[in-house]
């Protein structure tokens, strides 16, 4: 895990002191108490996994665009019927090849990742998911500033942009091997930094821009989907422990405790019996 958080034995000191049936059977029956203990305290991680999302979304300082992926990269690691005052449940993030477990949020560090997605890119609203072909996933089609390396004349790098937006720009073929007859046209293109124009990935529509006064010739217009560059460091927020004291306020303890000594109790009963 990135980030986690721990919900332990601590949260059970008030029965100790509160309820004398319950600290005689914790004496008289010590291996039903340890795992009565050790499945509240799983049940109380899943609970915390199932919070998430909403904590998320009251905070303020999320976006929650796909509740189910937010849930998968939440790991409950259980805890099993050792002595109780060692039993911890652990709540916290896996990370993965392009997801940092939200270590910036908790931490208030730099975020890792230097892409983010345009509004247009999400359809027009900071909620909305990115469109799966504005990814830049292997299976995605998308052109390279580099396949126009072969425009006439000097290769410089702003002429080669110019030539590449103009040849995005008016809808045609491609001739270089790699793109052969292939329409290049509404196909996002990647634009590496050294080029005079923001490092990202970028869409052009063909015949589509505006009319330099002078010539009168179509000049295409690219529209950024996603920007290659460092994001801005966000505000520390805690959100592991947020989600934990969310959840201990919110648990009906009575009834997880409740259920939890029921199966105790069975266990209890059968070896009697």
């Amino acid at each position: 895990m990135s980030e986690f958080g721990v919900i332990g034995s601590q949260f059970l000191r008030m029965d100790f002191r509160e309820f004398g049936k319950l600290a005689m059977f914790f004496e008289q029956f010590p291996r039903e108490a340890r795992v009565a203990t050790a499945q509240f305290l799983n049940d109380m991680g899943f609970m915390a996994k199932a919070h998430v999302p909403l904590v998320f979304a009251l905070s303020g300082h999320m976006h929650i665009r796909n509740q189910k992926f937010v849930g998968s990269r939440i790991r409950v690691e259980k805890t099993t019927a050792k002595a109780i005052a060692q039993q911890r449940v652990t709540v916290g993030s896996i990370p993965g090849d392009r997801f940092t477990g939200w270590i910036e949020q908790q931490r208030g560090a730099a975020p890792e990742r230097g892409r983010v997605f345009s509004l247009l890119a999400r359809g027009g609203t900071e909620e909305g998911r990115a469109k799966p072909g504005y990814r830049l996933k292997a299976s995605n089609e998308r052109m390279d500033i580099s396949y126009f390396d072969d425009m006439p004349g000097p290769v410089t790098r702003s002429r080669m942009l110019q030539y590449m937006l103009r040849t995005m720009g008016e809808g045609v073929n491609i001739g270089r091997s790699r793109a052969r007859h292939r329409r290049v046209d509404m196909t996002p293109m990647i634009v590496h930094k050294g080029y005079p124009v923001r490092p990202g990935l970028y869409r052009i529509k063909a015949m589509s821009g505006y009319r330099l006064p002078s010539t009168g010739r179509l000049a295409p217009r690219p529209t950024m989907l996603q920007a290659f560059d460092k994001q801005p460091r966000p505000k520390r927020w805690p959100w592991i422990q947020d989600v934990i004291e969310y959840t201990i306020k919110r648990a009906p303890m009575a009834k997880m405790w409740a259920n939890a000594m029921s199966r105790a109790w069975e266990r209890v009963h059968a070896k009697m019996g």
